[in-house]
């Protein structure tokens, strides 16, 4: 509970920083200051990508956080620790027919040019069956993320570019420039 708290509490002061940083004075010429919000409307189409990455490695740094709390709780309402927890979902059953496998090597024959067909054929049913324990995982994870209680406050990772059209822009970097 108390890291949840202090994770909270780090949020609303980054934020806060943030938007207080966007209104500071970061230089002044003959008394017309400039501010952060000012240069970055300026540079906006160039950082608008770079921002669009650091809100989407955010929001899996989110996805992340939040995995780890759902398995944390429930590896310990079951009295394992968490890399126990996690094996147990992908301890499955798997059997993967040949008919399957026969399909995907004759489907991704090209992909195996360099080993024989009875290797290829094996990496083919190990393959199988990893991908079948990470969706038994994966199954998993969003049944417990199905029975939590997940409260977004906001959409923290919004970017914050205000859209204007050409004109605008054009009359707000001659005022800014006259």
């Amino acid at each position: 509970m108390f890291r949840n708290l202090l994770f909270l509490l780090l949020i609303c002061l980054f934020f806060n920083q943030s938007f207080a940083q966007e209104n500071t004075v970061i230089a002044i010429v003959d008394d017309k200051p400039i501010t952060h919000s000012d240069v970055d409307f300026l540079v906006a189409g160039k950082i608008h990508p770079l921002q669009e990455q650091i809100n989407a490695i955010r929001k899996i740094a989110l996805e992340n956080y939040i995995t780890n709390l759902l398995l944390e709780k429930e590896a310990k309402q079951r009295g394992m620790s968490v890399q126990e927890f996690k094996q147990s979902l992908t301890n499955v059953n798997v059997t993967v027919s040949s008919e399957e496998i026969e399909s995907a090597y004759l489907e991704n024959r090209e992909a195996f040019n360099l080993m024989n067909s009875e290797e290829a054929k094996e990496r083919i049913r190990l393959d199988l069956i990893n991908y079948a324990k990470m969706r038994a995982f994966r199954a998993a994870i969003e049944q417990l993320e199905n029975n939590a209680k997940i409260v977004y406050l906001s959409k923290p990772f919004a970017l914050k570019v205000k859209r204007i059209t050409t004109v605008q822009a054009l009359v707000i970097m001659m005022q800014k420039f006259l």
